[in-house]
């Protein structure tokens, strides 16, 4: 199992975070920040995506966590995976999947990287959806990992959200923000290996490491920094 990159982030810690995950504060916060994010008329701003990511820690894991999801859509439409959690990261992010008896190495990262590059140039609008509990377990009933999330993170008779870009829909608390387009330079850092929860008795999954920038020099100085 991986022991942790990004800031020492490894299954022990996001097990943590599972474990005391708060559905109801979680949703009250990140509508907070969904508000301020889709201000109307400040998405326009030629300046928006780097002010988001210079704002703060949550702004900059929103705009991290955006780009999560075009990885795990790279993943399951690349590689058939059954996605579980991608977290943002203050340097990063990662989704774990899981593929079986695939592993994946640094010769598929430009087969990951391609498709988020599509995504991106596309300039899709990440669309939020409210979610009813039944209908979530109905809409990700072939994938057991979000099953298992669902059913133990959101309380019956409640709701939970999901994002749409395209064709790909995500459970995810989100915020996001507002498109594709403002994901400027991205990149596969690093895979590893994980297993679900935190836990050696369960499924093993690949773990895939990104970054992104909303500017491209940003990046090339990121790799010369990295050299």
């Amino acid at each position: 199992a991986d022991d942790g990159f990004f800031g020492g982030v490894g299954d022990a810690v996001v097990a943590n975070v599972l474990a005391n995950f708060s559905h109801a504060a979680a949703a009250a916060a990140t509508a907070a920040i969904y508000a301020l994010v889709h201000a109307p008329g400040y998405s326009d701003h030629p300046t928006y995506a780097k002010d988001a990511v210079r704002m703060g820690h949550g702004l900059l894991c929103r705009y991290h966590f955006s780009l999560t999801v075009l990885l795990g859509q790279a993943l399951e439409h690349e590689f058939g995976g059954k996605l579980t959690h991608g977290p943002a990261l203050d340097s990063g992010f990662f989704y774990d999947c899981y593929l079986g008896d695939v592993s994946i190495g640094d010769k598929d990262w430009k087969a990951l990287e391609k498709p988020v590059q599509t995504a991106v140039k596309a300039k899709l609008p990440y669309e939020r959806i409210v979610i009813s509990r039944s209908d979530a377990l109905e809409l990700f009933k072939h994938n057991p990992f979000k099953v298992q999330i669902i059913t133990s993170k959101v309380p019956e008779g409640t709701s939970t959200t999901c994002y749409r870009q395209g064709d790909f829909i995500d459970l995810c608390m989100g915020p996001h923000v507002p498109s594709t387009g403002m994901m400027k330079a991205f990149q596969v850092t690093r895979n590893s290996s994980a297993y679900w929860l935190g836990d050696a008795d369960n499924d093993s999954l690949q773990r895939i490491y990104g970054i992104s920038f909303p500017d491209k020099k940003e990046l090339k100085a990121w790799k010369k920094m990295m050299e």
